[in-house]
């Protein structure tokens, strides 16, 4: 009864070991994804901007009779997909938010926020 006890609690201390070792990896994980996507959505958002600017010069070049509507057409789908770029950047990093929350124990579940 004595080994049967001692192999129970052997079992109990190794799945709480590696319980532990996983929530560790999962918080590690997700502070190294909020810093590396804060640097992202940085960029992501200059270049948003950037390309926003570009469209505008590429309305006001067009207003002038100076640039083709191809132009303002090319700019303008560049803007959105900057714009895209940037706000898939900011979503990453929410879910990354969301998951470090979730990895230090903060209880949320898909059952209490809904789905994301």
């Amino acid at each position: 009864m004595n080994q049967q006890a001692r192999a129970s609690y052997d079992e109990a201390a190794a799945n709480y070991r590696k319980t532990a070792l996983t929530a560790y990896q999962e918080v590690e994980d997700n502070l190294a994804a909020l810093h590396h996507l804060a640097d992202e959505v940085t960029a992501d958002e200059a270049a948003s901007k950037s390309a926003a600017s570009a469209a505008n010069h590429s309305d006001k070049r067009y207003d002038a009779g100076v640039a083709d509507y191809i132009e303002v057409t090319t700019t303008h789908t560049a803007a959105l997909q900057e714009e895209r770029d940037a706000i898939s950047a900011r979503v990453l990093q929410l879910n990354a938010a969301v998951a470090l929350v979730r990895a230090t124990g903060g209880g949320w579940t898909r059952d209490r926020i809904g789905n994301l």
